[in-house]
């Protein structure tokens, strides 16, 4: 059996490159080899199409042809030897099957050569072109690169942007920053969207079953295009919220659910110099074509509940966070005048433990005007100043009884005998002489007040033993008051002129705010109706139609946004105090989350009032994934990952935008795009 081998038999593959003119391998083509070689893939029929002058890196015919002519003559020596060995006669191994097993491992072994001979071919290239780029590139490098590509590529009103936005007033000075934000290997930095501003109505999101609120303010879809190679991990996402000192807002995030509905899952406030991290999970599913495939061997029933099970996961692709302004919404609810809180800290920092603490009713503390009568600014915020004021003297009424109950209640639970309350009084003064009557009580608790009472009214020799006594945890709680937080009083100004007015100016001040809003929401809803990004519902089947047409290579995945499931929270307790970091688990979220939604509906009056100073943003996400790592893609499979992703790039920021490709390119790359591996996006 050992006979049986291709020992001796030439394989003739071998990595071999040869420098040789193209005319020179023409005329090395003789009649009656076994092949023939044409550099350039020309067919016999074709000799007279023009090629390069450049020099082919092939072996000429000739070369060739001699290996192959070696290995034939190998192969003829072999099976006559095996045929000396094994007689064609009726034994167990004839030279039948001993060819069969010599061929066999000779194919084997052509096969593995074969192999070895490619890994050594990509093995060059691969170093040839890390010599030529300085640096073995990493997806870090390309992510870099595209956004460098990305500036040369579009027109500048179609730059992908950075997803980090102030959250300000006009002509204020910002309250914080929301962003997005990527791990790349080298850092945190914001992620580039495709940004479009939308006109339209308002949208709802709901707090409770009970009490949906209606918001207005700006509106943006973003579209994120991401790029993933085998092998590589999903870039690390993260929502940060930053908040100034002395300032706040509230941050939502979810899902919407409906062309005017948001769904928050998450809430939180953010203020006082919070900085908030939320990380982000990405979950990609199938391809349009992929999935189409998949459920075309299904039967109805199975594609049905496939397909409604697809639509729920596009749908979910519309991650959103909102953001409120609390400050201008406070003066909206208080019925003060615009930027009347903008320097008012304290109140501003009351009004929303009240609310948030106490849940108190904001009809107990706002400004009510009365008719004819016109106000300065001054005066609302006196007035609900002095509102606060009263509504914080009454919580601490309320408290300070809730202390005396307990105490009381702790007396007659735990009462002291007679002997150690009289010893623990003479300890820390000499009892004065006085004639008095004596103590008619029945009771420890009462005999201790009346002995006290008595202790403060004698006069001591020092002085320094009343103060002792009277600070005793058993002392008079008559000898001082509790301390309630309210305003220094102020000197008001003077009011003006409080004649009576025209009823129908004051009702048009009054009521200026709203009306303004109403004659500006109906054209912008008449310009934005007849637009397929006025219901954000309908963005994840367009771009799905989308890819399903134009992603020629099925690498195109819509791509699901959630959070985390642990948030990382820094804050500072108070202006001398060292940072502190904390996490916050799914209990301390849905506290956050009550604390919010308590502050929504108290701004909102459950809902009556619409929120104006509202950011909206909706971001869909792609992703472009590649089966080779990206040094693998460029020398194995020969593919320029660049042009991949310009494609994708131009499919989405196309449909966002509702122009053509042509419309987003500058002049001077729109030619070379054309005649690339995107020339199908401008047919049409």
């Amino acid at each position: 059996m050992s006979s049986i081998n291709d020992n001796g038999i030439f394989i003739p593959v071998i990595p071999l490159l040869e420098a040789s003119e193209i005319e020179k391998d023409k005329k090395e083509i003789v009649s009656g080899d076994l092949i023939s070689v044409r550099p350039y893939a020309v067919v016999p029929g074709d000799e007279d199409v023009d090629v390069p002058n450049e020099e082919d890196v092939l072996l000429g015919s000739g070369d060739l042809n001699l290996f192959l002519n070696e290995q034939k003559r190998g192969l003829t020596a072999k099976l006559q030897d095996l045929g000396k060995i094994f007689p064609d006669d009726k034994e167990l191994i004839t030279i039948h099957e001993a060819s069969i097993v010599m061929i066999l491992k000779h194919s084997k072994n052509l096969f593995q050569r074969f192999s070895d001979a490619v890994d050594s071919v990509e093995n060059m290239l691969r170093k040839q072109l890390i010599q030529a780029i300085g640096k073995e590139v990493q997806a870090s490098d390309f992510a870099e690169y595209m956004t460098f590509h990305n500036r040369k590529l579009f027109k500048p009103d179609y730059v992908p942007s950075l997803f980090c936005y102030a959250i300000r007033r006009p002509d204020h000075s910002p309250e914080g920053i929301v962003s997005i934000d990527s791990d790349n290997g080298s850092g945190n930095e914001s992620i580039y969207s495709i940004v479009k501003k939308l006109d339209g109505g308002e949208m709802r999101f709901p707090i409770s079953a009970a009490t949906k609120i209606s918001f207005g303010g700006e509106r943006y879809v973003h579209a994120w295009v991401s790029y993933q190679f085998s092998g590589a991990l999903p870039a690390g996402l993260k929502v940060i919220a930053r908040a100034r000192q002395f300032s706040s807002f509230i941050l939502m995030i979810g899902t919407v659910t409906a062309a005017d509905e948001f769904q928050p899952k998450e809430a939180v406030i953010v203020q006082n110099k919070d900085d908030l991290l939320i990380p982000l999970l990405s979950e990609v599913i199938p391809t349009p074509k992929a999935f189409k495939k998949a459920v075309e061997s299904l039967s109805q029933n199975q594609r049905n509940f496939a397909k409604a099970f697809r639509s729920m996961q596009l749908e979910s692709t519309l991650f959103a966070i909102c953001v409120v302004q609390i400050k201008p919404q406070l003066e909206k609810l208080l019925r003060l005048p615009d930027d009347s809180l903008t320097k008012e800290i304290r109140l501003t920092q009351d009004l929303m433990k009240l609310f948030i603490e106490y849940q108190i009713p904001s009809d107990l503390i706002s400004f009510e005007p009365e008719e004819g009568v016109s106000y300065s600014s001054a005066e609302r915020v006196a007035t609900v100043k002095r509102h606060v004021a009263a509504v914080q003297e009454m919580i601490a009424a309320a408290k300070q009884k809730e202390i005396d109950d307990a105490r009381q209640k702790a007396k007659f639970d735990n009462p002291i005998p007679t002997s150690s309350l009289l010893s623990s009084i003479r300890s820390g003064a000499r009892l004065a002489s006085v004639p008095s009557a004596p103590i008619q009580t029945s009771n420890t608790a009462d005999f201790l007040c009346a002995t006290l009472s008595r202790r403060c009214a004698v006069v001591s020799d020092d002085e320094s033993d009343f103060d002792d006594d009277c600070d005793d945890d058993w002392g008079m709680e008559c000898c001082e008051g509790p301390e309630i937080d309210s305003y220094e009083k102020e000197e008001e100004p003077e009011p003006e002129s409080k004649e009576p007015e025209e009823p129908e100016e004051t009702q048009k001040n009054e009521n200026s705010d709203d009306q303004g809003k109403k004659e500006q929401k109906e054209p912008n809803l008449e310009r934005a109706s007849g637009s397929a990004l006025l219901d954000f519902t309908k963005l994840p089947g367009i771009l799905n139609k989308r890819f399903d047409e134009l992603d020629t290579d099925a690498a195109l995945h819509a791509t699901i946004l959630k959070t985390g499931e642990i948030w990382n929270k820094k804050f500072q307790k108070g202006l001398l105090s060292d940072q502190e970091e904390e996490t916050l688990g799914e209990e301390k979220q849905q506290l956050e989350k009550s604390k919010a939604f308590d502050l929504l509906d108290a701004l909102s009056r459950s809902g009556a009032l619409t929120i104006d100073a509202a950011s909206f943003h909706v971001v869909v996400a792609a992703t472009h994934c590649f089966d080779e790592t990206l040094i693998n893609t460029i020398v194995k499979d020969n593919v320029n990952p660049i042009e991949k992703v310009e494609r994708s790039s131009l499919i989405i920021s196309s449909t966002i935008h509702e122009e053509s490709p042509s419309e987003l390119i500058k002049e001077e790359h729109l030619e070379r795009v054309k005649n690339g591996p995107s020339s199908h996006l401008f047919v049409g």
